[in-house]
């Protein structure tokens, strides 16, 4: 008896670990994409060592990709204590800024145990360039094309609810699941399951 109650709490405690969920919070494409507006224009700011910055006319176009990280390639100016106008006339130094590429892309699929969570590695990318010239001297100051990344790990069972058709998101790679993902593995943990509930009533009666 002590026996079968042993082998039900370790298959019990196998299927557990099978349908175990991941509670992490998981950010958006958009999100990251807003920070990395914010991280390429700090980079933009620390690689300009030839001048610093004490106000400027900011310019960026009106595009998809643009009115995503805008607000926060503000912000980073401001957070450096730099005056920005929004008119073309308010400052001598223009700084105009586009993001002309983001993408998208996945890793091969992973899980932490035998019958963990699948996981797979994003990569999201952002590339904007960022020029600078003075009005009053007629000439340009900078121009930098900047490529920032953010690396993090989701669930393979999240990547349909992240997906965003409103992004303008090249998607440069999807994972795809192997035969054991996708067929072996679910037949084992059913029977795992099957087996672990007909001993259960088995040895109950």
């Amino acid at each position: 008896m002590k026996r079968g109650c042993r082998i039900i709490s370790i298959l019990f405690f196998i299927v557990s670990i099978c349908f175990a969920a991941d509670t992490n919070v998981v950010s958006t494409h958009r999100t990251i994409l807003q920070q990395l507006g914010h991280t390429a224009m700090i980079t933009a700011l620390q690689e300009s060592t030839s001048f610093s910055y004490g106000a400027v006319s900011f310019l960026m176009d009106s595009t998809e990709l643009n009115s995503i990280v805008r607000n926060d390639a503000l912000e980073a100016l401001l957070s450096r204590n730099i005056a920005v106008y929004t008119n073309a006339t308010s400052a001598d130094t223009i700084l105009a800024c586009n993001a002309q590429d983001a993408t998208l892309s996945y890793g091969e699929i992973f899980t932490g145990s035998f019958f963990g969570a699948r996981m797979v590695e994003r990569t999201l990318s952002l590339t904007m360039q960022v020029n600078s010239s003075s009005q009053f001297h007629n000439r340009i100051l900078s121009a930098k094309k900047i490529t920032v990344s953010k690396i993090d790990t989701v669930l393979y069972t999240d990547i349909q609810n992240l997906e965003d058709p409103s992004l303008p998101l090249k998607t440069l790679s999807q994972p795809q699941l192997s035969f054991f993902d996708s067929f072996l593995e679910p037949v084992i943990i059913t029977v795992a399951s099957a087996v672990a509930i007909y001993l259960f009533f088995t040895i109950r009666s």
